[in-house]
């Protein structure tokens, strides 16, 4: 086993969980210690839930802290590890395999990508890709990623570090946007359609149709567009507050349904008419021949 994540979330998901996942410490870290007891334990990263890393289990007291620590020595026991970019030890001298400052990055796992388990060092960048940092931090998931698995970007808004899984682009302007600002509505990303839009250029187009409005009764995450679409197709999940967020296009839709049941409602109308006229050809046809046979006879008949 190289590589064994708990957090219990998927790609682009906030790793704070509400409620909190039905995970306990007590039941978990007596296997994890087998693992890491084992003569040739082969393990490279761990992910722990956030729950973990918060509350008591932050105390040096905790049974958590006491494994980090642990896990810290089995993994300085090993042979050493060298970044795989420069060739010097790893972990630095500021780090530690899994973190146990205190600071928000408490419990979480230095010096490896999450996704190719690849070991780097914080300092090495890229010179033949504008000295891009190698391996970075993504303070939305909280993992590790190098460049090589995946792009990790700053937020226009908030400045933090995001990767690709944890971040949106804006639709106006191409500005990067995280989740986590995304959440806390300094912008906006319809869940439908994913498009989504910086807080300045969702006021700049507030109207067009293709902006993001939160409804406060049902909490919908979703642009103009998509809400639109919705109360098209019709269906019981249609709220009446996201529908008072489009009067205009709303009033347009409810013309055109007007306007298309007239329209059916001539075209019956039309299909009525055209069979009167049918049998009144048919009438008319029948007395014109009555009339013709009656010339042909001439009048004494």
């Amino acid at each position: 086993i190289e590589q064994i994540d708990l957090s219990l979330t998927d790609d682009g998901e906030s790793p704070v969980l509400d409620p909190d996942p039905p995970i306990s410490s007590e039941l978990v870290l007596p296997v994890l210690d087998s693992i890491v007891a084992a003569e040739r334990c082969g393990l490279k990263h761990l992910q722990f839930p956030h729950k973990f890393r918060t509350g008591t289990g932050r105390s040096t007291d905790s049974d958590f802290h006491a494994f980090i620590l642990r896990y810290n020595e089995m993994r300085d026991n090993r042979d050493s590890i060298a970044c795989l970019n420069c060739d010097l030890n790893i972990p630095q001298d500021e780090f530690e395999w899994i973190d146990t400052s205190g600071g928000d990055c408490y419990g979480t796992h230095n010096h490896i990508c999450y996704q190719c388990t690849k070991h780097y060092c914080y300092d090495c960048s890229d010179e033949h890709d504008d000295d891009e940092v190698i391996l970075i931090y993504c303070k939305s998931c909280q993992r590790d990623y190098c460049k090589e698995c995946m792009r990790v970007k700053e937020c226009g808004l908030c400045k933090d570090d995001s990767c690709e899984h944890c971040s949106r682009e804006c639709n106006e302007c191409n500005k990067t946007i995280c989740i986590e600002c995304i959440r806390r509505e300094d912008c906006y990303s319809c869940s439908h359609c994913g498009v989504a839009y910086c807080i300045s250029c969702n006021m700049m187009e507030l109207g067009e149709g293709f902006v993001k409005y939160n409804c406060k009764e049902c909490d919908k995450s979703c642009c103009n567009f998509c809400r639109l679409r919705k109360y098209q197709e019709g269906g019981s999940d249609i709220c009446a507050e996201c529908i008072k967020l489009l009067p205009h296009e709303v009033a347009l839709v409810e013309q055109s349904r007007r306007l298309q049941e007239d329209v059916k409602q001539l075209q019956k109308e039309n299909g009525e008419l055209k069979d009167v006229n049918k049998e009144l050809q048919d009438e008319i046809k029948v007395l014109n021949d009555k009339i013709k046979s009656m010339a042909v006879q001439g009048p004494g008949i």
